[in-house]
């Protein structure tokens, strides 16, 4: 896991602390993809659909402005297998619906990314796993069938259903 984030001591070791400098804007690089996954036509993308959100996010990837943490936020989870991080490990993209938006799931190079899309701001603290206008983002490291997005993907593979 090392290549993937610097360990901070200060941190509990359930999570990776990831720092970058401001320059090289990981922020947009993830409010691009986010972009790009609405708009591709190919049907593993199908379930990206961003509506009224997507020209607002064009812009923005445009301008080079990836608005505040909380504007189209996106949060990183790096499941293990057996306590290995499958970096070749791809899953199709969906979403989840909560009362305020919606969390747009994906798993790319083994990482677990959340992308949340709404016009409601969540609860002030909520935010604190997005990437942060400092360059930090805290990354939670867990054991892959503690997460039900993985989990009913494992249940779907395993009964055969696509």
């Amino acid at each position: 896991m090392r290549p993937y984030g610097l360990f901070n001591p200060g941190i509990p070791s359930t999570t990776i602390s990831w720092g970058y400098p401001l320059e090289t804007r990981k922020d947009l690089f993830y409010l691009s993809l986010l972009w790009r996954m609405s708009i591709a036509s190919h049907r593993f993308w199908k379930e990206v659909d961003l509506g009224r959100h997507e020209n607002k996010v064009r812009e923005m990837v445009l301008r080079e402005d990836p608005g505040e943490p909380h504007d189209y936020g996106v949060c990183c989870i790096a499941p293990l297998f057996d306590g290995h991080l499958l970096t070749d490990f791809i899953l199709q993209p969906d979403f989840k619906r909560s009362h305020q938006g919606r969390f747009y799931r994906v798993v790319l190079g083994g990482f677990l990314f959340m992308f949340y899309v709404s016009s409601v701001r969540l609860e002030k603290g909520r935010d604190q796993s997005f990437i942060q206008r400092t360059g930090s983002w805290i990354i939670r490291v867990m054991d892959a069938w503690d997460i039900e997005f993985l989990r009913e993907e494992a249940r779907r593979v395993a009964a055969g259903t696509s």
